[in-house]
């Protein structure tokens, strides 16, 4: 038999047994098995390899010293059972090529050993463990204060910003009253008026977002017509929106279980999102249909698309997309995530597919009233 396919095989044997035998005491966030057990035998052979060299010299007492090395290794980077199979590859190494003799003083040496071994690997083990759930909580506080200053800087920004406004023209309208013809006055008004709608629509997102977060968000649910709802959004999109063509392929009489402000909430964002990244002047589809068992709704611009590496991260709270153009387009970066978590709520899933300069299209997929 070609030694290569041999030990390929013994190695498939010894994990087969190991999971037949260790498997239901297997931490579901530990290493796995075969890693264990790979652990185990590199190092095992490595610490053989040592042997060997040293054989002139080392006795048994020394080559055992040598295999405890390697066992306490093997605990640290996979575990005590990791530890513990280095322990009996390394008492079969030295019994079978060593010629370790079984007699009283050798049988102490070896139950010495394989308990020194196994106490030794459980507390490494345990230290290894502590150490990774320290590093684990450090990173977590680490993220959670990024996260926090990323919320005070936006936060921060996102006031100032349409407060200063407000300000300026303020100040004008009192410095200018006398000079100005009353549609001067009214156009500054407005303009006041947009920036204290800007600053209520932020205050809102922050707060929706604090409630997601402490799960104390309300949702009203109750049968209706998702058919009528983006109807009725997709007549109000196109009067509103006058830089884009907005088409709509939808299904009637599609009926859902849940809270209709919210899910209108969701295609809104995803319709705004639309018209922010992409260019004047192209379309954007809006579709509803049944497929299978599941309703799927469907926005999809023709604009700069979404980067491989922004894929995974679009829906993460304060992310902030780069849309090839101008930073006109920043936002707060927590539209997508409120999104995702209003879906989630209805039991449902989103998607997106994306191609840069292609255009994006999110996909909702929800279950239908029953």
């Amino acid at each position: 038999m070609n030694p290569r396919r041999y030990l390929k095989a013994v190695h498939g044997y010894m994990e087969g047994t190991l999971y037949r035998t260790l498997g239901k005491y297997r931490d579901p966030n530990s290493p796995s098995i075969t890693v264990r057990l790979d652990v185990a035998l590199i190092l095992t052979f490595l610490a053989l390899i040592a042997r060997f060299f040293l054989s002139p010299i080392a006795t048994h007492e020394i080559a055992f010293f040598i295999f405890l090395l390697s066992a306490i290794v093997s605990a640290w980077l996979a575990g005590f059972w990791s530890g513990l199979m280095a322990i009996v590859f390394s008492i079969a190494a030295e019994t079978f090529l060593f010629n370790l003799s079984f007699n009283w003083y050798h049988s102490a040496l070896v139950f010495a050993f394989a308990v020194a071994g196994a106490f030794t690997s459980f507390l490494i083990a345990a230290l290894a463990r502590a150490r990774y759930r320290t590093d684990e909580a450090t990173l977590a506080l680490r993220n959670e204060k990024e996260r926090k200053e990323a919320l005070m800087s936006i936060a921060s920004h996102e006031l100032k910003t349409p407060l200063a406004a407000a300000r300026l023209f303020a100040d004008i309208l009192m410095r200018e009253t006398d000079s100005f013809s009353g549609k001067k006055v009214k156009e500054h008004a407005n303009k006041i008026s947009e920036q204290i709608d800007r600053l209520s629509n932020t205050a809102s997102s922050f707060l929706e977002l604090a409630a997601i977060e402490k799960g104390k968000i309300c949702f009203e649910k109750k049968r209706f017509c998702l058919s009528d709802t983006l109807e009725e959004l997709v007549s109000e999109s196109k009067l509103s929106v006058t830089t884009h063509l907005i088409d709509s392929e939808i299904e009637p009489r599609i009926h859902l279980e849940g809270d209709e402000e919210r899910i209108r909430q969701v295609a809104v964002n995803l319709i705004g999102n639309a018209t922010k990244y992409s260019l004047p002047g192209t379309r954007i589809l809006i579709s509803l249909k049944r497929t299978g068992s599941r309703v799927v709704m469907e926005v999809r611009d023709f604009g700069f698309g979404i980067s491989k590496e922004n894929m995974e991260k679009i829906f993460d709270p304060f992310f902030q997309g780069q849309s090839g153009q101008s930073s006109e387009y920043k936002g707060l970066g927590i539209g997508l995530y409120l999104v995702r978590e209003i879906i989630r709520e209805h039991s449902g899933v989103i998607e997106v597919e994306s191609e840069e300069n292609k255009g994006a299209t999110f996909i909702v997929s929800l279950p239908p009233s029953k």
